[in-house]
């Protein structure tokens, strides 16, 4: 079963055939689920007894996370099955992930549009962006990728993107696909444009190919009062190619883990914890934001780091009278690291005991100590470590042209760094960071090898932790399949079958 956290309810994924009481080998079956890295996706695996009379009764279960299965070395976990009253003895399961073979052959996509509806009224324009969706066996449509938003702009042109066949369209090229465009608002309340039903055998047929963007609700009201509707503008593929890549999946099952840092933003603007009104205020009903980002976030990273080991670092305080800019938050330079997500949280709060909220918001001795760290646990040979930190801050930061120089040279390690907004602040620096329209460049001249930096405004998701960890993550694979590219290293070992 698979869990849907939306609802918390399982629904039925795959059910293998029942097995006599005289045939005592092992139980084989396989089954195919979507991988997604930035969500936590809850497998439940349950074994009945279909011989009694009535309804079958269940002998155990046992329950992991995908991302637990695929974390786990040679994407092989085991895990002991909880039993019921009827179970007679203990039972392993072992689960193992393997990589469907067309999840490597890529399809490279490169849309662009022209004479957009404009949905933003007299003042603006239309800020577009796309969204992929594959049709599911029950007839819905499920997103398989998004585009960047082009602001202000009735004819954009997007970035080129890979997805894997399987993704859009689950290997079958005459399968429907839906193309969305939307318009982004602030209120994170996107207003539709209109869309394009396609295949991705009529998008392979040939670059430089037109499709009418429908708004079908549109269409049927001007329709209603006789007036003539064309479409809400003309999606236009640019260019498309197929390729055959080393996933993702490759990396982690050739040994390949990540490391998770956090950083968390200890300066006055927070306010005293001891105030509700406080962003660090500690509810004893529920969490608040930085302890909701780090459960998020650490949930799902934490899988993919095996000795669960994670340095927590603060910033912004002042410890014994002194302000500094960058300390771990064991007060202990020489072993930076705590036990898992849990021990991040109890260090997050224990620290208050130790500091006092001060001033300013500086990133450039975080990212420095961050860089530093993935340099020293990385090894080509031995420690294959990806590192990945966590900056969880309130407001501008003070530092801008140190934080880019830093983070301009950071682009050759292996190392991303996720940003959360956290609060009503300013967070215009932290899009700069992101540079999803315009690359880095330091002060002497250098640009930025690749995108490390996502940077995620909390409020804008109306506080959902759940997509904020979805939206922080999603670029995390194919950042790291950057830093490879560019370094030029194989997926030692990796199975391609």
């Amino acid at each position: 079963h698979r869990n849907c956290r939306e609802t918390d309810a399982w629904t039925l994924l795959s059910r293998n055939s029942a097995r006599t009481a005289s045939d005592s080998r092992d139980i084989h079956f396989s089954f195919l689920v979507d991988f997604e890295f930035e969500e936590v996706q809850l497998l439940k695996f349950v074994i009945l007894d279909g011989a009694r009379h009535g309804d079958a009764v269940e002998l155990c279960h046992t329950s992991a996370s995908l991302s637990e299965v695929i974390g786990s070395k040679g994407q092989t976990l085991s895990k002991k099955m909880e039993h019921g009253p009827s179970a007679s003895r203990d039972s392993l399961l072992v689960i193992e992930g393997r990589e469907i073979p067309s999840a490597k052959e890529f399809v490279q996509l490169h849309f662009a549009a022209k004479r957009i509806d404009n949905v933003d009224g007299f003042f603006g324009k239309s800020d577009p962006f796309l969204i992929v969706k594959r049709c599911e066996e029950d007839g819905t449509f499920k997103e398989v990728w998004r585009t960047e938003t082009i602001m202000n702009n009735l004819n954009p042109t997007w970035k080129p993107f890979k997805i894997s066949l399987y993704q859009i369209c689950n290997d079958e090229r005459s399968r429907p696909i839906l193309i969305e465009c939307w318009d982004w608002e602030k209120s994170g309340c996107p207003q539709y444009i209109g869309s394009v039903h396609t295949t991705l055998t009529e998008l392979s047929a040939g670059s430089e190919r037109e499709f009418l963007i429908i708004n079908e609700k549109k269409k049927a009201k001007r329709e209603k009062k006789h007036k003539k509707y064309l479409s809400s503008g003309i999606l236009c593929l640019l260019s498309w190619k197929m390729e055959i890549e080393t996933t993702f999946l490759d990396y982690i099952r050739s040994g390949w883990e990540i490391n998770f840092l956090v950083a968390i933003d200890y300066t006055a603007s927070n306010l005293d914890p001891n105030l509700v009104q406080s962003l660090h205020y500690f509810n004893p009903l529920k969490p608040n934001a930085y302890q909701s980002a780090i459960i998020s976030v650490g949930e799902i990273l934490s899988n993919y780091d095996r000795d669960k080991k994670f340095p927590v670092m603060g910033f912004g305080a002042k410890i014994e009278g002194v302000l500094n800019p960058c300390f771990p938050l064991t007060f202990n330079p020489e072993s930076t690291e705590v036990n898992g997500v849990d021990g991040l949280l109890m260090a997050y709060r224990n620290a208050f005991q130790k500091v006092k909220l001060s001033g300013p918001t500086v990133f450039q001795p975080i990212i420095s100590f961050a860089a530093n760290y993935a340099s020293q646990h990385f090894d080509s040979a031995l420690n294959r470590k990806y590192s990945v930190l966590l900056i969880l801050t309130d407001g501008a930061i003070h530092d801008m042209q140190q934080t880019v120089d830093c983070i301009v040279e950071a682009c050759d390690l292996p190392l991303s760094i996720l940003i959360v907004g956290i609060g009503d602040a300013d967070f215009g620096d932290m899009v700069t960071l992101d540079a999803d329209d315009n690359p880095l460049v330091s002060t002497t001249g250098k640009q930025a090898a690749r995108d490390i930096v996502q940077f995620v405004p909390l409020r804008d998701l109306g506080c959902d932790t759940a997509k904020l960890a979805k939206e922080l993550l999603r670029e995390i694979p194919a950042q790291m399949l950057s830093y490879f590219k560019m370094k030029g290293m194989a997926a030692e070992g990796s199975q391609q079958n």
